[in-house]
């Protein structure tokens, strides 16, 4: 059977996708890895923003931070977490 496996960037859209995985991290008293897809303290659409303005290596943080992306995996038309 062929797999259809998409890399798909965060989006505004896909906040329910998100909250889904974080509750199965929290669900098993786990802390979301890496540490660049945790919202710390931000709202879900601020943190998509970042993730953008981050991408285009605009107002990166300096010192303590690295460019980063962040990617869904949907395989077979299903979000992998």
């Amino acid at each position: 059977m062929k797999q259809n496996i998409e890399l798909i960037k965060p989006t505004l859209e896909m906040k329910v996708s998100y909250t889904d995985f974080a509750m199965e991290w929290k669900k098993y008293n786990e802390q979301i890895i890496p540490y660049s897809a945790r919202l710390s303290g931000e709202s879900y659409e601020n943190w998509v923003g970042d993730l953008c303005r981050f991408e285009k290596r605009k107002r990166v943080p300096m010192g303590l931070y690295l460019p980063i992306l962040i990617f869904w995996l949907k395989m077979n038309a299903y979000w992998v977490y």
